[in-house]
């Protein structure tokens, strides 16, 4: 019951925010909007307005480009930033923190390589497979630390290891998972029994997947044991 309320929730919070994300961006376009007397005289010359367009797109295209190798300089100073702060911050709260954001990255890229199959012509509109592998992948392995955090005690596992599986739950997990992605998605798509297959299948996999996981190692002769933190 817990888990079917946590889900329902879940979604129901995640459904609600993308409809209010939606009418704040309506008002804001309605309150910025070009008035309708300048709409007609941009019409009239709409010829010089196709020439202006066509000028001003290398110029729009550069600003892109270098906007974009600001935030790809601004991101590997940040990653250095915190991999410095892993040897030299203070035991307190180095673990908990640089690990999480070391383990961040790489899930983002992981990401945004399988979200490639989400427009692919036999999956567009239909079942985006990338954002599906992506859930579900992270939910195999949060499933797969979660017990390796819960066996330590037969496996040793150090405090440097604990601290990593962590990193692996709340930062590479967190950036390759997503509801945000995954509410918009089930919105989007256009014929109910598609959108029927992919919630539904969503859901109960990310579901059978913990509790194999989980559920085969808790039931087993030797069980979890305590949080090795």
């Amino acid at each position: 019951m817990d888990g079917v309320i946590y889900t329902l929730l879940t979604g129901a919070v995640a459904y609600a925010c993308l409809l209010f994300g939606e009418f704040v961006g309506i008002a804001l376009r309605d309150l910025f909007a070009q008035p309708k007397s300048q709409d007609r005289d941009a019409s009239s010359t709409s010829p010089s307005k196709e020439k202006s367009n066509g000028a001003d797109f290398p110029k729009s295209y550069r600003r892109a480009v270098v906007l974009d190798c600001i935030c790809i300089a601004l991101a590997c100073l940040f990653y250095v930033g915190a991999l410095v702060a892993y040897f030299v911050g203070s035991g307190n709260w180095r673990p908990d923190v640089t690990f999480a954001l070391l383990l961040g990255p790489p899930g983002a890229l992981l990401r945004f390589v399988l979200a490639k199959l989400n427009p692919k012509r036999m999956f567009a509109n239909r079942f985006p497979m990338g954002t599906f592998i992506a859930n579900m992948l992270a939910t195999g392995v949060l499933a797969a630390s979660y017990v390796v955090q819960r066996t330590s005690y037969r496996t040793n596992l150090s405090i440097t290891g604990c601290n990593a599986m962590i990193g692996i739950e709340q930062g590479f997990c967190g950036c390759l998972s997503t509801v945000s992605t995954f509410t918009v998605e089930a919105k989007s798509i256009t014929s109910r029994l598609w959108k029927l297959i992919y919630v539904v299948s969503s859901v109960v996999l990310g579901h059978l997947l913990i509790l194999a996981i989980v559920g085969g190692v808790k039931w087993s002769a030797e069980g979890l044991g305590p949080f090795c933190h």
